[in-house]
């Protein structure tokens, strides 16, 4: 994991083993949710780019094979799925939620290392962690119509 290891400075600067241990298992967790989320973001925006590409280029081929047309219909039903996937699992606003959290627990991590007594670091750490489970509760606390 490259970004962990370009912060892992931070963490080993913390005196506390229980404190190092717990900070860097939630960096690392939130870090790999962001990575995880931002590949799938990326895959499926280049499938829904590429796919109907390829598909017109196969049908503008001068083929008079019937497998030509059914290869381009599969090829677009490719991209129909991956654009259906980008809203439905949400990739773009979990890596967005994700890297968002991931550097505020950097930045009170610097903060911590700086002067270690401006601030109760796995206080703040939870603090962080509460408004991830809030943005991720949003959708369920919105009232439907009756």
């Amino acid at each position: 994991m490259k970004e962990f290891k370009q912060n892992k400075y931070l963490v080993d600067e913390i005196q506390d083993d229980f404190l190092k241990k717990y900070v860097e298992s939630n960096l690392k967790w939130y870090i790999q949710k962001a990575v995880k989320n931002k590949w799938g973001y990326y895959i499926c925006t280049l499938i829904t780019i590429i796919c109907p590409v390829i598909a017109g280029i196969i049908l503008l081929m001068p083929i008079e094979d019937t497998y030509a047309k059914l290869v381009s219909e599969i090829i677009l039903g490719i991209s129909t799925i991956a654009a259906a996937i980008l809203p439905l699992f949400g990739y773009k606003r979990k890596w967005g939620m994700y890297r968002n959290q991931t550097e505020k627990m950097k930045s009170v991590l610097a903060e911590y290392v700086s002067d270690t007594n401006s601030i109760n670091l796995i206080s703040e750490i939870e603090k962080i962690k509460l408004q991830t489970h809030e943005k991720w509760m949003q959708p369920f606390n919105d009232k439907e119509p009756q």
